[in-house]
């Protein structure tokens, strides 16, 4: 077994802004955040799907607006996305359980971008596979945007556009 990592971020990219939003990738990160500036302990897992077969199959949805969005960014995000193996939404819970038992336990803190968004989207893509989600539900979940506020200066935000 692997040394049990005390930090996973996870967030998700999608064509939507509810918890039914058809997903276009998923992210893991489990590590050690203390010292964000160390990513030797990190261990990652990226996740891209078939939006056709979520809209179709599994009823997620899209919002014209966010899909607006997507088709706004620079040429190099949207073919990075275009160009990645895509995969069933129906492997995501059986590759982030596999990731979170190898990588993570129940003390491990989780941290989302928005605790109304990420976690409500991974529990409703569980939930449409009838499974449960390796953790706790809200039980560990930090919402990192509170720690990029303390932690980080806005000058620096700013500066590098980016955080």
């Amino acid at each position: 077994m692997q040394n049990v990592l005390e930090d996973d971020q996870f967030d998700f990219a999608t064509l939507n802004t509810t918890s039914e939003s058809a997903i276009i990738s998923f992210s893991a990160i489990a590590g050690k955040f203390d010292n964000i500036e160390d990513r030797t302990t990190y261990k990652i897992l990226d996740l891209y799907f078939d939006l056709s077969s979520q809209i179709q199959k599994y009823k997620r949805t899209k919002n014209a607006s966010t899909v607006e969005y997507w088709k706004s960014l620079p040429t190099n995000v949207t073919s990075h996305i275009a160009h990645q193996v895509k995969i069933d939404l129906s492997e995501l819970p059986i590759k982030f359980t596999e990731f979170y038992n190898k990588y993570c336990n129940s003390r491990t803190k989780i941290f989302v971008r928005d605790k109304s968004f990420d976690p409500a989207i991974l529990q409703s893509v569980y939930g449409t596979f009838n499974e449960s989600v390796p953790y706790r539900y809200n039980y560990y979940i930090k919402d990192i945007t509170t720690l990029i506020d303390v932690c980080i200066p806005e000058e620096k935000i700013k500066n590098t556009g980016t955080y």
